[in-house]
């Protein structure tokens, strides 16, 4: 998300080199998840939690990233 965001054109640098422009519709599923991410991290842990937690360690439900894809 930080190579769309940071690009106006929601490019994304594939190979180190060159960026490619994602599609309109790989773009609402990128903010999508996003959005989602925030959300889902928002209503699972406390302030507290998410203060001290390794995000790293935090994987979204396997389903919602089966349904993005299948979308894509």
């Amino acid at each position: 998300m930080i190579d769309v965001y940071h690009n106006d054109y929601y490019h994304l640098a594939t190979d180190g080199r060159e960026t490619y422009p994602l599609s309109e519709q790989a773009t609402e599923v990128a903010d999508d998840i996003d959005a989602q991410w925030d959300m889902y991290l928002a209503n699972s842990y406390t302030l507290n939690e998410l203060q001290t937690i390794d995000l790293a360690t935090i994987h979204l439900p396997r389903e919602w990233l089966e349904k993005w894809l299948q979308s894509f």
